[in-house]
């Protein structure tokens, strides 16, 4: 099925709650109060973002990559950069 620009946050989102779930049981923290006590954030901050991940702030988001190292494309899309930004910065960077 094709994207709708117009739900583009909310796919980012989604593949951005995927990444944490997926990274989540390859860092054996699969329950939500063992990540919350491994990454420093309130059990009922975390399950707030869980459901809501809009509302992550970036240094909630700094701590959990420490715990679960997130794919930085999903991260970046997350926090809105586009596909074509993200190739560019990291053709800029591998230089």
């Amino acid at each position: 099925m094709p994207k709708i620009p117009q739900l583009y946050d909310k796919y980012a989102a989604d593949a951005l709650l995927r990444e944490i779930r997926t990274r989540q049981g390859a860092a054996d923290l699969m329950n939500n109060r063992v990540l919350a006590d491994a990454s420093g954030i309130p059990y009922q901050t975390l399950l707030r973002r869980l459901k809501h991940p809009e509302d992550f702030t970036l240094g909630e988001i700094r701590l959990l990559v420490k715990v679960v190292p997130l794919n930085p494309f999903s991260l970046l899309s997350f926090l809105g950069y586009g596909k074509k930004e993200i190739k560019k910065y990291t053709k800029e960077f591998e230089q």
